[in-house]
């Protein structure tokens, strides 16, 4: 139930939300952060492996209207693409491999979200997955969500769905301004899912991103739909 804050009633349903375990709080079913590690702007760190024009390597950086819900707009009119690979993986920021070209190692986050947001959009917090290879996010535009080393591929996927629940949105919703910043981030209130409901949610969401176009993401997850018989 989302409460509209019409009655005292329904503070009870934020109050029992508040009490949650938060994404960074290392008590949930999954922890995790927020993550700004790529900076292709004008003074960022890395603007001197991104150009304004197609260098042919393939790699293009993201802007905030490519992220949609479970999808990326490749529609959308790219601005910045990688040039030396190489110089990007000796960042060590987790581009690696050159077996038949580069990709988004174990290390790196697979869940990416909009950065600029606003609490009155019709939504506010935007989630899509990373594919292994070929795109990398951009801080000021797109930020990821890290996870801990280790943590199942499962919930994983699970966090990235629960990300585009209406509850997740309306969480945000009480602390956006105009960003979707880390501590947005970092405090969403986790809910209290079982290991199968953990996986039911990976499950729904694999399925979701397969439909998409998604087969292989960042570290090497792999995305099947599971459930061909279901609508969206």
């Amino acid at each position: 139930m989302l409460p509209w804050f019409a009655s005292a009633a329904d503070r009870d349903v934020f109050d029992a939300m508040r009490d949650n375990e938060r994404l960074a709080s290392g008590g949930g079913w999954i922890t995790g952060h927020h993550d700004a590690r790529w900076d292709f702007r004008g003074t960022g760190p890395d603007r001197t492996l991104a150009a304004h024009a197609d260098t042919g390597s393939g790699w293009q950086v993201l802007m905030t209207s490519h992220v949609q819900q479970f999808t990326l707009n490749y529609g959308e009119k790219f601005k910045q693409w990688l040039g030396d690979l190489s110089k990007v993986t000796d960042k060590n920021k987790g581009l690696v491999g050159f077996g038949p070209g580069p990709v988004l190692g174990p290390g790196h986050p697979l869940i990416i979200v909009r950065h600029p947001s606003r609490s009155d959009d019709s939504r506010t917090l935007i989630a899509a997955a990373l594919p292994e290879a070929g795109i990398v996010h951009n801080k000021g535009y797109v930020h990821a969500v890290a996870v801990e080393p280790g943590t199942e591929e499962n919930a994983v996927l699970a966090l990235l769905g629960f990300l585009n629940t209406p509850i997740a949105d309306w969480w945000a919703r009480r602390f956006v301004d105009r960003h979707v910043t880390a501590p947005v981030v970092n405090q969403m209130a986790l809910p209290e899912w079982t290991p199968d409901q953990v996986e039911t949610a990976a499950s729904y969401t694999g399925s979701l991103l397969a439909r998409r176009g998604y087969n292989r993401l960042a570290g090497g997850v792999v995305v099947a739909d599971g459930h061909p018989s279901t609508s969206d």
